[in-house]
């Protein structure tokens, strides 16, 4: 009888771990999925991010070869171009925006950086003497 005891605790006990490993997997799978589909949606702003800085003028550039207008109004040419010299900008913006441990670094390393500027009397001036035998 005790024997049958501890086999069916035994048993139970496997079961329970089994469906905690279950549940642990799960939950590493929902976690991963949601990692996934995080780093998608970066990837497809970014890659937005590029068609609509370059695309304007990619168009721009293809109707001046191919559909030679003789005169091009001024607004016309500058606003793509303006698009693009703006682009390498927006890679790092979408970066900041979606990426969590970035915002949480960047915010520590502007913290210090302020407080040491803070701290920092700049009405001091160190000077240094060296002895004539130590320069030689």
């Amino acid at each position: 009888m005790p024997l049958f005891g501890w086999s069916f605790y035994d048993y139970e006990i496997q079961i329970r771990r089994q469906s905690d490993t279950a549940n642990l997997h799960q939950s590493f799978i929902r976690r991963r999925h949601a990692i996934e589909r995080r780093i998608l949606t970066t990837v497809t702003l970014v890659i937005g991010g590029f068609l609509v800085a370059w695309t304007p003028y990619a168009i721009l550039i293809l109707v001046q070869v191919f559909i030679n207008i003789p005169h091009n109004p001024p607004i016309m040419i500058t606003i793509p171009t303006l698009f693009v010299k703006t682009s390498f900008i927006w890679n790092p913006l979408i970066l900041i925006v979606r990426n969590e441990h970035f915002r949480q670094n960047l915010s520590m390393i502007t913290y210090f950086n302020q407080r040491s500027d803070s701290s920092r009397d700049t009405r001091v001036i160190q000077v240094y003497v060296y002895q004539e035998s130590m320069i030689q």
